[in-house]
């Protein structure tokens, strides 16, 4: 009888224990990239960076791995905005410099709506009365870009990384392509056919 109570307890403690229950983070702000312009503004924001990590007017090379909208535009961009602050934009890959950057796209397939507590729901009313786009704020799109970008010294052909930045933000989710390389990903394979 002993035994059969001590396993009764045993079930009963293990039937109590439970597992940490899911929890928001704290309300923040993402911002939206829509417009060529948010583009611009980034290609600013990297530019003021690399000015204060190099002090050189050396020439910075401006890499892009893929044909992207984004990445074509980023190039210029960065072309123009590192030229306005006395850098030199250069193509050439042996430079002394070398930005680069890269993107990730995430798409997340759950509904992504802010249903949160009700000072943030009574905000959003009060917000939709007065300025209006309530729908537009409680629904969030699917798609998100993670944008990262290195600064490598190129020391004798070793590049050291010397900057490095990401940033997230969300996108529109019919504008994904511009994000995605006009090859949907896929890069050209080089084969060399040997004669025997």
């Amino acid at each position: 009888m002993r035994k059969i109570a001590v396993l009764l307890v045993l079930v009963f403690i293990a039937s109590c224990a439970q597992v940490p229950k899911e929890a928001s983070y704290p309300i923040t702000h993402q911002e939206k990239m829509q417009a060529s312009a948010h583009w611009q503004e980034l290609a600013k924001e990297i530019a003021a960076r690399v000015k204060l990590a190099i002090s050189e007017k050396d020439a910075i090379f401006i890499a892009g791995e893929d044909e992207s909208v984004f990445d074509q535009a980023m190039r210029a961009f960065l072309a123009t905005e590192l030229q306005d602050r006395g850098m030199v934009p250069t193509s050439d890959p042996n430079s002394p410099y070398a930005l680069v950057w890269d993107v990730q796209e995430v798409f997340h397939r759950a509904d992504r709506t802010n249903d949160g507590a009700l000072p943030f729901g009574l905000a959003e009313v009060l917000r939709a009365v007065f300025v209006g786009g309530m729908e537009q704020d409680y629904i969030k799109p699917h798609s998100e870009v993670i944008i990262s970008y290195t600064l490598y010294k190129n020391e004798r052909n070793l590049l050291s990384g010397i900057l490095r930045g990401t940033q997230i933000y969300y996108i529109n989710d019919v504008d994904r392509g511009h994000y995605m390389s006009r090859l949907s990903g896929l890069r050209p394979v080089t084969y060399n056919v040997v004669d025997h």
